[in-house]
């Protein structure tokens, strides 16, 4: 299994985003980023991870997702704060089985996007740590089986929605891919308590719901000042929502 992580003037997020990786994800054969900016010193920073300029974001993803047969996406303001052993999921993937959240749980009660509680799906116990919903009859974060911040699809699945279209923009690849669902998987594995999630401390185009206490322009100048986030910050985090705001300084 492969991770595709995309990122966009976020060095500081990215190197977050990286360690956390390094920390809790075991069992993952590559890790491959398409970025835009200037990401001279990170790259410096992690010379095993494969960085790939941006130029043609649909054509660089399909040829990603042809070179290994399952892959995690992630984005660069991604966390994870607990141990995941990947390899050992990837037997879940049924005929039924869309994908596998890593940003859903038992413990994901809260809605960040649409700022509401959200209501947990009955599940099926696969095992007492790992369990399985229908996504059809869903709302909110339980109701969006296509994300790109932190869940493992089988590559094929995504070439064969990515092979519809003629562009594509980091901004809307979950949208897109969301209009073309697949209905005949209408199943996601999810574990009993989440592994991962976003922190929407910013965004590089728009307005964000955060303000600008963490700007990218500001995390940014930090890690040009050799500041780098505390790993140890994720530690015994209480996360309730796929989407949460933590401290990032």
């Amino acid at each position: 299994m492969q991770i595709i992580i995309y990122s966009k003037n976020r060095q500081y997020q990215l190197d977050a985003c990286l360690h956390s990786i390094y920390t809790y994800v075991k069992n993952y054969y590559s890790t491959n980023i398409i970025y835009s900016g200037k990401y001279d010193v990170i790259k410096n920073e992690h010379k095993h991870v494969r960085f790939i300029k941006e130029t043609n974001l649909l054509e660089q993803t399909k040829l990603l997702l042809s070179q290994d047969k399952y892959t995690l996406f992630v984005v660069d303001d991604t966390l994870f704060y607990r141990d995941i052993d990947v390899d050992n999921l990837l037997m879940y993937f049924t005929d039924d089985v869309l994908g596998i959240s890593l940003r859903l749980g038992l413990n994901t009660v809260y809605c960040y996007m649409h700022n509401c509680k959200q209501i947990i799906p009955m599940m099926q116990y696969i095992t007492p740590q790992i369990l399985k919903f229908d996504w059809t009859k869903q709302k909110h974060d339980f109701g969006y089986p296509f994300e790109i911040a932190s869940s493992v699809y089988r590559s094929e699945d995504i070439l064969k929605v990515l092979n519809k279209f003629r562009s594509l923009t980091p901004t809307t690849i979950e949208s897109r891919l969301n209009r073309s669902r697949d209905y005949s998987k209408p199943n996601l594995i999810c574990l009993k308590k989440s592994i991962a999630f976003s922190c929407p401390a910013n965004i590089v185009t728009g307005k964000n719901k955060c303000g600008n206490k963490y700007s990218a322009q500001k995390l940014n100048s930090l890690f040009n000042q050799g500041i780098r986030f505390d790993i140890n910050k994720l530690k015994d985090l209480k996360i309730t929502s796929p989407h949460q705001e933590i401290d990032l300084c």
